[in-house]
């Protein structure tokens, strides 16, 4: 993997902003599939909040960023990760969901992804400590919290493709 003069924070920063946004549209697709059962599509709305939460903090750690720290190289394995999850085929994905199990499965690998892990990446190498618990706090651990609550909340896997999307 060639490090090329692209691969700043900026560029970091740009993609990873693309890819929650990607995600974020994803959550607001399952928000409609899922409009006629109101727990998911409450759920679903969380979700979607949750992520334009980390595009604006995102955005906030960025704009605190000085700007040599900006333009400084940026690590290339978590750059080519950030340039992977652009590829993820999120929305071919969304075609592809028939019930609420096949929505939270992909979910949970979103979660799970390459995605989480360049926005870990970039909370442990640019947050100051102080400020890094209280986005942990907020934004992480309430935002995985519901996807590990899913089951609780719509049952097991059985149960959950018993609640079928609804295309308009």
């Amino acid at each position: 993997m060639k490090e090329t003069k692209r691969d700043t924070v900026e560029e970091l920063f740009r993609l990873a902003r693309a890819a929650e946004t990607e995600v974020r549209i994803f959550y607001r697709g399952l928000r409609g599939l899922f409009a006629h059962d109101p727990a998911a599509a409450d759920f679903w709305n969380r979700m979607y909040e949750d992520e334009t939460a980390h595009c604006r903090e995102l955005l906030l750690i960025h704009s605190a960023l000085p700007s040599a720290v900006r333009r400084s190289p940026a690590d290339p394995v978590i750059v080519e990760k950030a340039r992977r999850n652009l590829k993820l085929p999120i929305r071919q994905d969304f075609r592809s969901i028939r019930n609420l199990d096949d929505a939270y499965t992909i979910a949970h690998d979103l979660e799970n992804s390459e995605v989480m892990t360049v926005f870990t990446f970039i909370r442990e190498k640019y947050i100051p400590l102080v400020r890094r618990r209280l986005f942990t706090l907020s934004v992480l651990e309430d935002h995985l919290g519901r996807i590990m609550d899913f089951s609780r909340r719509f049952g097991d896997a059985t149960e959950r493709r018993m609640i079928r999307a609804r295309r308009r």
